[in-house]
C-alpha cells in the first residue's frame, strides 16, 4: 500500500460515517494535489539554477515518498492518521523547493556579487522595481507571499541573508566561478530554510479549512520541511502535537515523527539514479564537494529497503575503482547509521504516549555494507593519521611549542585585543567613543594565587565559548560569523588569533583556568562563569551569583591563571618608583651580560632583580606598542600603572646623571680608548646633551603599516659625539628602530630580507601583515604584497626625513656646522641600510650637505656632478655604500696622476647586503710601464680587466664591475712596503738570504685565483716604495739592514709573485720592477719541474711554467 492509495481510502470511508469531514477533507486533498502537480513542475528548476547538484526534481520527491512507505511498510502507513498522510506526502514534495529562486531574483544576486558591500535595501530598491514581476504575476507561486510589502520584505531578506553570507568569503572570491559557486552552496546550506518560509504561503492554496486549520497546516509544513536540514539537536526540541481544525471536526497528527521519516527517506535517496554519466560529462568544472557526490554515484550505486526476518534491512550496494569515492560513501552511510540512532533517541522520547507502539518500525541499528566492492586497492581502516589526543593536547600547551612560559601572557593579551578591537566597532556603530581598557593583575582565594587578564571586550556567550574557545584549532576569528560582522564594520578589525590554541598555553604556568564573561548582547544577564581544572579534565559551570563586584563589568571577559608552585615566585606585583628607568636599565644589562658592577653599583642596582620577575616586565616584554585607545593596565599595590609604549621618548642626556648616580657602568657608553672620549660623566652629559631626538613615521592607511624611526640630531656647539656613539645609538630603547611589530608586539623577523632596514621599525595592525609561527614570536612567511607596500613607505620615509631634517635646522641654522655635517653624513650611513641611506643623503646634498666632502669630492658631485676625481685608496673600506655605488655604476673608471677617475654618480640602486669578501673591481686602463702586473699596492683593489674576468660570478653580491674575492688582490689586503704583511717581513728577510735555485718554500695565508681544472694562475703584485719617516728608519737599522736587498726594496718597491702549491700559495719577493719572466726563475726547482702535470699561467694566458 502507498500513502497515496491510503489517503484515498481514508477520505472514501469518511463518505458515509462523516459526509461533512469527507467533503472538506476531499477538498483539501484536491488542494494538495493541485500543489504537487504544480511542485512537479517547478522543481525542475534546480537543475537549471543549480548544475552542480545532482537531480532534486520531482522523482527525488517520489523516491523520497517510496523510501517513507518501504520504512512504514503496510501496517506503518495505517498507523498514520489521515492529516499525517497528507502532510508527509506534500512535504516529501515541498522540501527542497528552496533551492529554486524566483527568476526576478537572480540579477539581483548578480548586483550583490559585483558589490557585497552595499547596504540593503535602499541600494536595491531601484532594482527590485526594475526586475521584480508585477505582484499579479507571480502572487500565485509559492515563493510569494500574500500581499506586495510581505512579498518585497521577503525578497530584502533573503538579499540580504545572501550579501551577509558572502562578506564574510569576500577575500576568497575572486571570479566568476567563484561567485557561482558560493552562490549554490549557500542556497543549498540555506534550503531547508527557505523551503520553511515558502511553506508560509502555502496557506492561500489550502481549501477545506478555515482560517485558522490553513494557518496550523502551513506552519506544520514549515517545521517539518526546515527540519531536514537542522541537526538533531533541533529537531528534538520541536513540538511533537500537530492539530489543524477542519471545520469543527480537528485533525491531529505527530510532527516530530513526520519530520524524522522524512529525514531517513531523503538521506536514504543516495544513489546511481540521481547522477547520470552522460550530464554528468557535460556540467561545468565543479567545486571537489560537488565532484565525489557524482563520483560516488555513478559507480554503480544503489540500495534496498526490505524486510528480513520481521526486521527492516537498509543494504547499499556499489562497485569502486578508486579509493576516494569509496571512503566518501563510507562516510556518508556513517550520517545515515548517526540518523538511525537518532531515530531510536527519538522512538525513547515517544515513550509513555498512547500511541507508543506505532513509532517501532524495527529500523536496522546499521545499513548493511557487505554489497560495497572495491578493486584495484585494499581498504585498511586503520590506515589513517589518528591523534593522541592527551599527547596532542600536551604538546599545544608545552614548551616544545613555546619556547617561554611565559609567552602565554602574550596569548592572553592577544585574545583581549582581539575582543576590544570588536567592541570598539560595535560602539562606533552605536555612535560611542572611549577607551577600552587591558588589565592585568595578581589575587588569591580560596582557590589559591592567581593572575588575571581582564577586558573590556565584547565577551562570549555559552556558544562562542563551546563552538570556538574550548575547540582546539577553531578560532572564533576564522569563522563565518566573525567574518560577516567584520565585513559590515568595513573589515576594520584584522584579528590577531588564528589558531585556535592559545588558552591552551596558559596551562605552562597554571594548574586551572577560569574565564567569566558576559557578552555585549547580553548586559542584563548575569555572567558566564567556566571553570576549567585541566587541559584533559572535564569543565564546568560556576554560579556568577558568587562573583566578587567588579569582576567583570558590562561586557567583557576576565581570565584567571590558578597559578602552579614554580611560577609564584617568578611573576610578582612589585614596581619601582621610575618604571621606564626600570626598565631601559634592564634591557642593557640582559644586551650586555658581560658587564661587571661594582659592589656599589650591585647595590645601587638591587631593585632590577626583583623587577624582572614583575608581572609588568613580564608584560612589557611581549607587549611594546599598546594599542591606541585600548591602554594596557597593570594593578599593584600602588594601584592602576599604564604599560609606557616604546613610541614615548626616552632621552639618556636627561637620564645619564642617575644612571650614573645609581651605578650604571659609565663604560657602556664611553669609550676611553680616544684620547678625544670624554673622561668625566660631567663631560659625557653635555656631549649627549647637544642631540635631540625627533620621530619620523611614513604611514599606509589603508593597509594599516607604517615605517617609523627616530632620528639623533645635534644641536648643540661644539658638536663632539666622540666616544659617545654608543649612547646615541641607544637614546631609544632598543625597543624602537630595527624591529618589526604586529600589533604592537615585536616579533623576529629572522632571514625575510623584505623586512630588514637597518634603522627602520615596521608596525603592522591590518590585514596585510606577515604570517607568524604558532607562538608567533618569528615570521613564518611573508606575502606578495608586502615588499611593494614597505617599498612605499621607506619612499614616504625617505622625504618625512629629508624634510624634518631641513625643518630641524631652519629653526637653528647656527647648529648647522661643518661638524655637524659630518655627523650627519656619518650618522646616516651607520644608522640606516645602504641604499636607504644613500636616498637620504642624495636628496641632502642639493642644499645642506651639497659642499660636504667625501674622498675629496663634494657630495653634490657624488651625487648630481659629471663625475668623481677619488684617491685610490677608496675600495679600503668595503662597507662604504657611497663608494660601491659610485664604482658599480660607472661606465669607465680611469687610474690617473694616482688618482681614480669615474663617469658616475651615485644612484638609488642597491648595494647587496651579501658580501663574500672584498671589492674588486677593474679599470679601464692600466698604468704604463706596469702593464705586467696584476695588482698595484698603489691603487688597492683595482686590477686590469683580464684578471676581473677571472674571478668567480656571484649572482648575489655582484655589481657592475665591482667583483668580490678574499685574495692579495682586494682592497683590504696591506700594501705597506716597509712593514710588509703577507708576505711577513721576516719571511722575507729569510728568502733575502737564501740562494735562488735551493731556497725552501714559503707560504702565505692567502688564496690566488681558482684553478681550471689543470690550469693554475700566478698572480703578480708591485708594491710602490713611499717617503720612510722616523719610525720607518728605526723599524729598518733595528730588524733589517743586515740584508742589503730588503732596503733595496724598500726604497725601489717590491714585485712579488704568489703561486698555488698543494693547499698552500707560495711567493717569491724581489726589489724594483721585475721582468715577470726572470721572477718566474726565483720559484723553487722542486715547484717548477712538479711532474702532476699542473701548469702555471699568468692573468694574460701565457704560460709561466
Amino acid at each position: 500500500m502507498t500513502i497515496e492509495q491510503y489517503i484515498r481510502e481514508t477520505i472514501d470511508t469518511l463518505k458515509t460515517s462523516n459526509p461533512t469531514l469527507y467533503t472538506r477533507a476531499e477538498e483539501l486533498q484536491k488542494s494538495i494535489e493541485e500543489i504537487i502537480k504544480a511542485l512537479d513542475k517547478y522543481l525542475g528548476n534546480i537543475a537549471i539554477q543549480m548544475q552542480e547538484y545532482d537531480n532534486h526534481d520531482a522523482d527525488h520527491s517520489r523516491k523520497v515518498l517510496e523510501n517513507i512507505e518501504k520504512i512504514l511498510q503496510k501496517r506503518g502507513i495505517c498507523d498514520l492518521t489521515l492529516l499525517e498522510a497528507m502532510v508527509l506526502r506534500l512535504c516529501c514534495y515541498f522540501h527542497d523547493s528552496g533551492m529554486i529562486l524566483p527568476q526576478c531574483y537572480l540579477p539581483m544576486i548578480e548586483d550583490i556579487e559585483r558589490d557585497p558591500l552595499a547596504e540593503l535595501p535602499a541600494s536595491l530598491l531601484p532594482r527590485l522595481a526594475e526586475l521584480q514581476k508585477p505582484f499579479e504575476k507571480v502572487e500565485n507561486e509559492f515563493f510569494c507571499p500574500k500581499d506586495e510589502r510581505k512579498y518585497e520584505k521577503f525578497l530584502r531578506e533573503q538579499l540580504e541573508g545572501y550579501r551577509k553570507y558572502r562578506l564574510g568569503l569576500a577575500e576568497e572570491l575572486s571570479g566568476p566561478e567563484q561567485h557561482i559557486r558560493t552562490r549554490h552552496t549557500y542556497f543549498r546550506m540555506t534550503h531547508g530554510e527557505r523551503s520553511g518560509a515558502y511553506a508560509q504561503n502555502l496557506e492561500r492554496f489550502l481549501k477545506g479549512l478555515n482560517t485558522a486549520g490553513r494557518q496550523d497546516l502551513a506552519k506544520a509544513v514549515e517545521e517539518i520541511c526546515s527540519a531536514h536540514c537542522w541537526d538533531y539537536g533541533k529537531v528534538r526540541k520541536m513540538q511533537a502535537d500537530m492539530k489543524v481544525k477542519l471545520g469543527e471536526p480537528q485533525m491531529c497528527g505527530n510532527k516530530r515523527y513526520l519530520a524524522m521519516l522524512l529525514r531517513l527517506g531523503d538521506l536514504l535517496h543516495f544513489s546511481g539514479e540521481r547522477a547520470s554519466r552522460t550530464v554528468y560529462a557535460m556540467r561545468p568544472a565543479m567545486t571537489p564537494d560537488s565532484d565525489i557526490h557524482w563520483r560516488a554515484k555513478l559507480a554503480e550505486l544503489e540500495y534496498e529497503i526490505k524486510e528480513d526476518g520481521g526486521k527492516l534491512c537498509i543494504a547499499f550496494s556499489a562497485g569502486f575503482e578508486e579509493p576516494k569515492a569509496y571512503y566518501f560513501l563510507q562516510e556518508y552511510l556513517n550520517w545515515v547509521d548517526e540518523e538511525l540512532r537518532s531515530y531510536v533517541f527519538f522512538q525513547a522520547d515517544m515513550k509513555g504516549r498512547p500511541d507508543a507502539a506505532r513509532y517501532e518500525l524495527g529500523l536496522p541499528e546499521k545499513v548493511d555494507r557487505s554489497g560495497i566492492r572495491y578493486d584495484k586497492f585494499r581498504p585498511a581502516e586503520e590506515l589513517k593519521f589518528k591523534l593522541e589526543h592527551q599527547k596532542i593536547i600536551q604538546l599545544l600547551m608545552g614548551m616544545r611549542l613555546y619556547r617561554d612560559e611565559f609567552m602565554c601572557l602574550r596569548e592572553l593579551y592577544q585574545n583581549a585585543l582581539d575582543a576590544c578591537r570588536c567592541m570598539r566597532e560595535v560602539n562606533r556603530s552605536k555612535g560611542l567613543e572611549g577607551e577600552l581598557r587591558i588589565e592585568f593583575g595578581l589575587g588569591s582565594d580560596e582557590g589559591g594565587d592567581y593572575l588575571y587578564c581582564r577586558d573590556q571586550g565584547t565577551g562570549m556567550t555559552e556558544e562562542i565559548i563551546q563552538k570556538y574557545l574550548l575547540r582546539i584549532g577553531n578560532s572564533y576569528y576564522q569563522s563565518d560569523e566573525f567574518r560577516r560582522a567584520n565585513a559590515l564594520w568595513g573589515g576594520a578589525v584584522a584579528p590577531v588569533s588564528e589558531f585556535g590554541i592559545g588558552l591552551l598555553s596558559c596551562y605552562m604556568i597554571a594548574s586551572r583556568i577560569e574565564v567569566i564573561t558576559r557578552h555585549h548582547t547580553k548586559t542584563a544577564e548575569p555572567p558566564i562563569w567556566i571553570c576549567m581544572e585541566g587541559s584533559s579534565d572535564q569543565g564546568y559551570y560556576r554560579d556568577p551569583g558568587d562573583l566578587e563586584p567588579g569582576t567583570i563589568g558590562e561586557h567583557g571577559t576576565c581570565v584567571k591563571l590558578y597559578l602552579l608552585d614554580k611560577y609564584k615566585p617568578m611573576v610578582t606585583d612589585y614596581l619601582p618608583e621610575d618604571v621606564r628607568d626600570a626598565v631601559y636599565m634592564l634591557e642593557q644589562t640582559e644586551k650586555q651580560p658581560s658587564f661587571r658592577f661594582t659592589e656599589k653599583a650591585k647595590e645601587i642596582l638591587g631593585f632590577l632583580e626583583p623587577f624582572r620577575n614583575s608581572l609588568y616586565h613580564q608584560i612589557q616584554r611581549f607587549v611594546h606598542i599598546p594599542e591606541a585607545g585600548i591602554p594596557v593596565e597593570i594593578r599593584s599595590d600602588a594601584g592602576l600603572t599604564r604599560l609606557f609604549s616604546a613610541d614615548e621618548p626616552y632621552h639618556i642626556g636627561e637620564k645619564l646623571p642617575m644612571l650614573l648616580e645609581r651605578g650604571f657602568p659609565i663604560g657602556m657608553w664611553i669609550h676611553g680608548g680616544d684620547p678625544d672620549s670624554p673622561k668625566t660623566t660631567e663631560d659625557a652629559i653635555r656631549r649627549l646633551r647637544c642631540f635631540e631626538q625627533t620621530p619620523c613615521i611614513a604611514e599606509d592607511p589603508k593597509n594599516r603599516v607604517s615605517a617609523g624611526t627616530r632620528l639623533v640630531l645635534p644641536v648643540g656647539q661644539p658638536v663632539d659625539w666622540t666616544g659617545i656613539g654608543g649612547a646615541l645609538g641607544q637614546k631609544v630603547s632598543g625597543r624602537g628602530n630595527n624591529t618589526v611589530y604586529i600589533d604592537g608586539m615585536p616579533v623576529n623577523n629572522g632571514h625575510w630580507a623584505e623586512l630588514y632596514t637597518d634603522g627602520v621599525s615596521y608596525r603592522f595592525s591590518g590585514k596585510l601583515r606577515p604570517s607568524l609561527t604558532v607562538d608567533r614570536g618569528d615570521i613564518r612567511s611573508v606575502g606578495a604584497e608586502i615588499p611593494d607596500v614597505l617599498k612605499q613607505l621607506r619612499e614616504q620615509l625617505r622625504r618625512k626625513i629629508t624634510a624634518e631634517i631641513r625643518a630641524f635646522y631652519a629653526e637653528r641654522p647656527e647648529a648647522l656646522t661643518d661638524k655637524t655635517k659630518e655627523f650627519l653624513f656619518r650618522y646616516f650611513r651607520g644608522h640606516f641600510d645602504g641604499a636607504f641611506a644613500l636616498c637620504i643623503l642624495m636628496d641632502l646634498a642639493r642644499d645642506l650637505l651639497r659642499d660636504h666632502r667625501h674622498y675629496g669630492a663634494a657630495l653634490w658631485d657624488w651625487f648630481h656632478g659629471d663625475g668623481l676625481t677619488l684617491p685610490p685608496d677608496i675600495l679600503t673600506d668595503w662597507r662604504d655604500d657611497l663608494v660601491l655605488n659610485a664604482v658599480s655604476n660607472a661606465n669607465e673608471l680611469q687610474l690617473q696622476d694616482g688618482n681614480v677617475k669615474l663617469d658616475a654618480q651615485v644612484t638609488e640602486k642597491n648595494i647587496p647586503r651579501y658580501r663574500p669578501g672584498n671589492p674588486v673591481v677593474y679599470a679601464d686602463n692600466w698604468p704604463k710601464g706596469y702593464e705586467q702586473y696584476d695588482s698595484l699596492g698603489a691603487y688597492p683593489g683595482m686590477v686590469p680587466r683580464r684578471v676581473w674576468e677571472l674571478i668567480p660570478e656571484n649572482s648575489i653580491a655582484d655589481t657592475g664591475r665591482v667583483r668580490w674575492l678574499k685574495s692579495m688582490l682586494s682592497a683590504d689586503y696591506p700594501a705597506d712596503p716597509i712593514r710588509l704583511s703577507g708576505p711577513e717581513w721576516q719571511d722575507v728577510l729569510i728568502f733575502l738570504q737564501e740562494e735562488t735555485e735551493n731556497h725552501p718554500f714559503h707560504s702565505v695565508s692567502i688564496t690566488c685565483l681558482p684553478p681550471e681544472e689543470d690550469k693554475k694562475y700566478v698572480l703578480y703584485r708591485y708594491l710602490a716604495p713611499r717617503p720612510l719617516t722616523v719610525a720607518d728608519e728605526d723599524f729598518l737599522k733595528r730588524y733589517c739592514d743586515r740584508v742589503p736587498k730588503y732596503r733595496e726594496g724598500v726604497e725601489k718597491g717590491w714585485s712579488i709573485l704568489y703561486y698555488e702549491w698543494e693547499d698552500e700559495t707560495g711567493f717569491v719577493i724581489a726589489p724594483g720592477i721585475v721582468d715577470r719572466e726572470e721572477i718566474v726563475k726565483l720559484i723553487p726547482r722542486e715547484v717548477r719541474e712538479r711532474t702532476d702535470g699542473s701548469e702555471y699561467y699568468f692573468t694574460d694566458g701565457e704560460r709561466a711554467f
